[in-house]
């Protein structure tokens, strides 16, 4: 008898928040065309959410410092642990991505590169680019996400549904950004939503007005009079996350085998205002919002089991633009170092 009522207890709790969660995502999911339950519900599952740009440092750091509140928490309860690792040389996001989601990082030197058999410059960047590198470093090999889903990230890793990724941004995957902006749509159905999206957005769009103008007290590389870019990276910022951590609950429901998802507001904010500053610290506190939301869901929401894990690229070093230490730009440097050569040579 008293085993049996808390087991009981726990099967009628499981019921309801299967029939709560289905009253509220099962109309949603048949809006977007994806209703049934993806793949085998009895085998695990697993969610990936990438925090890029956050070294194992500075995670610690924003961990201790309160930052990071949920994460200290399943840390403190030893449901989640922490460790260090290499991301390799070169450590930028596509390589990583490539490697991790693909197993296969070959020649892919950095961000941006010059191809000589092709004769061409390489950016990450761009689509067109992108989908060439992923259609030669997944040459007979399958990607680690298929038959899920893939948000805001550089390649796909055979995802059924990739959203935001720039490796599928092409024609024939045209439906799915139009899944992608239903995603948007259903998104923005809930006044309250809507209301709290605005209300993030002017509240990140006033401190960074806020940072811009204690900047204009020392030196800095920021634009003091444009307005307009710090308005329309915010928005950004946060619609991007907000909706990626919505189409994550959204397959947690459908029990996708497979998500990936990359958030990438602390990298943008650590390259423009450095990586421990408050700033990028910001970035991580709403990033540690929508990890509590998705790890919530993965919790409450029992019909597959998934594992989560939450992982890094790279990391941000502190610097100051060339130009600071020496006289004039790197650039102006390595043309008088060549100057200097020729002359030698010539004599």
């Amino acid at each position: 008898m008293s085993t049996w009522l808390p087991e009981r207890i726990v099967d009628i709790s499981s019921r309801l928040s299967r029939w709560y969660y289905a009253r509220r995502y099962g109309e949603m999911a048949r809006w977007l065309g994806r209703p049934g339950i993806a793949g085998d519900p009895q085998r695990r599952g697993f969610i990936i959410i990438q925090i890029d740009g956050l070294s194992y440092d500075t995670l610690v750091q924003a961990v201790a410092a309160g930052h990071m509140p949920h994460v200290a928490r399943l840390l403190g309860e030893r449901r989640l642990v922490v460790g260090s690792w290499r991301g390799g040389l070169p450590s930028t996001t596509t390589a990583v991505q490539a490697g991790l989601l693909f197993g296969n990082r070959d020649d892919i030197p950095g961000f941006r590169w010059y191809d000589k058999e092709q004769r061409a410059s390489v950016v990450t960047k761009r689509p067109d680019h992108m989908r060439a590198l992923r259609a030669r470093i997944s040459q007979r090999r399958l990607g680690i996400l298929r038959g899920g889903s893939c948000y805001v990230s550089v390649f796909d890793g055979d995802a059924d549904l990739a959203l935001f990724t720039l490796s599928s941004f092409h024609s024939q995957r045209f439906f799915e950004s139009a899944r992608g902006l239903g995603l948007f749509l259903l998104f923005l159905l809930s006044p309250l939503r809507v209301l709290h999206l605005l209300w993030r957005i002017l509240c990140g769009y006033l401190r960074r007005l806020w940072r811009r103008l204690k900047a204009s007290t020392r030196r800095n590389v920021v634009n003091l009079l444009d307005l307009i870019t710090p308005f329309l990276s915010t928005a950004a910022d946060v619609l991007f996350t907000e909706v990626q951590t919505f189409g994550i609950i959204m397959d947690i429901y459908r029990c996708v085998p497979s998500i990936y998802s990359n958030y990438t507001g602390y990298d943008e904010m650590a390259h423009k205002a450095g990586p421990d500053r408050s700033a990028a610290f910001e970035a991580l506190r709403i990033i540690d919002r929508a990890i509590r939301q998705v790890n919530r869901m993965r919790v409450r929401y029992r019909r597959r089991e998934y594992d989560l894990y939450i992982m890094s690229d790279h990391g941000n070093t502190p610097s100051v633009p060339f130009s600071w230490i020496h006289e004039g730009t790197l650039g102006d440097a390595i043309r008088a170092h060549e100057d200097v050569v020729g002359r030698d040579v010539a004599m």
